[in-house]
């Protein structure tokens, strides 16, 4: 692809902000559009892997959202697909449950992101594609950047200070030749700080040996370009971390060394922190609460676990109830309520605060509220059920 050409397609994408959900389970699917039409986003859904593929051919201008498992297809083989279609696409992976042989699969294959489905998917989705198409917006400007340095040393000093991400150029020999002025907006460093220095001084101890790898594999390919994550040093001794795209221009005469392209990426590193914590603050909180919480399998109503708040109010015990249903235990004092959850759970996904009577082991009739939601967790639809 023409740098022009690239460059053009890369702002239509951006400015357009379109992103496609693929995803089969169509009330996620719902979930996440409106999550993300709510942070300005145009959003579109699919449920299967040959609808995606018609929707790429008709607007190549559209970021994807890409669960591993669709009904006619995996996430790995429709990239594959597309991409043997010559559709240069921009992706976000989606799975529910963690794989690394997949997670590495889909980085090799060009994906912007890889995350394991959590109850907080929905909040966290709007931030990750807020930063994949600043990316976008970084990696246009790095397009032109290489256009103009290309044409003169003059012109290419006036760029390298107005571009928003720090631009650096390291030579051969590890040492900094450039840093645009805004280095110091970022990281407090001026430029004369760093140039002529050992460009290895600013990479965390933990990760110098990993970034020197990448960068002496950059050098054996012309041309060629990587993108690391590491953490970068600031002036005031802290750490910060960066995604660096470097690019092999050795041969350009203009440049003559590896063009570096530095983009904070602290606040999604937060983010996934964040999402970590959330994950255990959940998974603490089914466990140790005193209400009700069960979580069965959607298709067939299969408990799949229970907490111990579940055990004393309603008197079943994990044995008595895992891998059974709600029916063959006779707990819904009135079926109708079952119907009315069942059926709100059809349409939206989503029950809140329906009022239920229960008949616990011991005979008793228990009467509280409960929610639930269809969310889906290890690549199977479930639904959290939460009793109080």
């Amino acid at each position: 692809m023409e740098k022009n050409t690239e460059a053009k397609n890369i702002s239509e994408l951006v400015a357009g902000k379109r992103v496609l959900i693929v995803e089969d389970d169509e009330g996620l699917n719902k979930l996440i559009q409106k999550s993300l039409r709510r942070s300005g986003f145009d959003c579109f859904g699919v449920t299967s892997g040959a609808d995606a593929i018609e929707s790429v051919k008709k607007n190549p201008n559209q970021a994807l959202l890409i669960d591993q498992q669709l009904p006619d297809m995996n996430g790995t083989d429709l990239v594959r697909s597309l991409i043997e279609h010559t559709h240069d696409i921009i992706f976000v992976a989606m799975t529910g449950h963690g794989d690394e042989k997949i997670a590495v699969e889909m980085m090799k294959l060009g994906a912007k992101d890889y995350l394991i489905k959590g109850f907080d998917l929905t909040d966290i989705l709007p931030m990750v594609f807020k930063r994949v198409f600043s990316e976008l917006e970084t990696e246009k400007k790095l397009v032109r950047a290489e256009e103009a340095l290309q044409e003169t040393n003059a012109r290419h000093s006036s760029m390298m200070a107005n571009i928003g991400d720090v631009i650096g150029i390291m030579g051969v020999d590890g040492l900094m030749k450039y840093k645009s002025p805004n280095i110091e907006r970022w990281f407090g460093w001026k430029p004369e700080d760093l140039v002529g220095t050992d460009g290895w001084e600013t990479i965390h101890p933990e990760e110098i040996e990993r970034i020197q790898k990448e960068f002496y594999a950059l050098l054996e390919k012309e041309n060629a370009s990587t993108t690391v994550e590491y953490r970068y040093k600031c002036k005031d001794g802290t750490y910060t971390w960066i995604e660096l795209v470097a690019v092999n221009c050795i041969n350009d005469t203009t440049i003559n060394g590896i063009l570096l392209n530095y983009h904070d990426i602290s606040d999604r590193k937060q983010a996934e922190n964040d999402l970590r914590k959330s994950e255990e603050k959940f998974r603490a909180t089914f466990r140790t609460s005193p209400d009700a919480i069960n979580l069965n399998r959607a298709e067939d109503g299969l408990y799949i676990d229970i907490n111990d708040g579940f055990t004393k109010i309603m008197g079943y015990s994990r044995e008595d109830i895992i891998g059974k249903s709600s029916l063959e235990f006779n707990i819904w004092n009135d079926s109708k309520d079952r119907e009315k959850l069942v059926s709100g759970l059809k349409k939206n996904g989503l029950v809140e605060n329906l009022e239920v009577k229960f008949i616990s082991k011991d005979g008793q009739i228990k009467t509280g509220l409960m929610s639930a939601r269809i969310l889906s967790i290890e690549n199977e639809n479930t639904i959290l059920v939460h009793y109080s």
